[in-house]
């Protein structure tokens, strides 16, 4: 099984790579945190279970507003009622396709990637510290001066 390190590099293309092919973003930089920041309750956040090769769980969250651009991006339309509906499709096809990558990248011969679906979650105040309890890993990225969080629970 991979070495922590290896995780967080691994995570870190993972989400750059999502970002520069479905959104033409850069991510400018990442940073290991300890805890949640204050948006994270006014976020879209999506979890995915990753089965193999690696077992843990997926957690990506964005700020709304990004999240609705996010959206746009992918939309024919510019009814916001339309996109609000869109964005948490949109998230989840983000963390679907970091998963994706983040389970490719750490196989080794004879494994395959097997992941869930993408689930929403709601983060509230209360719901805040608990969700944090649970994260071995949280990641802040900058992806062109918008921050998104990409987080791993249960990695073993």
């Amino acid at each position: 099984m991979a070495d922590k390190t290896e995780i967080l590099e691994a995570l870190e293309e993972s989400v750059s790579e999502a970002f520069e092919t479905m959104a033409f973003a850069e991510v400018m930089g990442q940073e290991e945190i300890t805890e949640l920041p204050d948006w994270i309750t006014d976020s879209v956040w999506t979890t995915m279970t990753i089965e193999e090769p690696i077992k843990t769980i997926c957690h990506f969250a964005v700020k709304k507003d990004h999240a609705m651009s996010m959206a746009e991006l992918v939309a024919e339309t510019d009814d916001e009622d339309e996109l609000s509906k869109l964005m948490t499709d949109t998230v989840s096809e983000y963390i679907n396709t970091i998963a994706g990558r983040l389970g490719t990248k750490l196989l080794t011969e004879g494994e395959k990637v097997k992941v869930g679906l993408p689930e929403k979650i709601e983060i509230n105040e209360d719901s805040k510290t608990d969700v944090a309890g649970k994260l071995d890993l949280i990641v802040s990225f900058n992806v062109e001066e918008q921050e998104v969080i990409c987080c791993l629970e249960k990695i073993g």
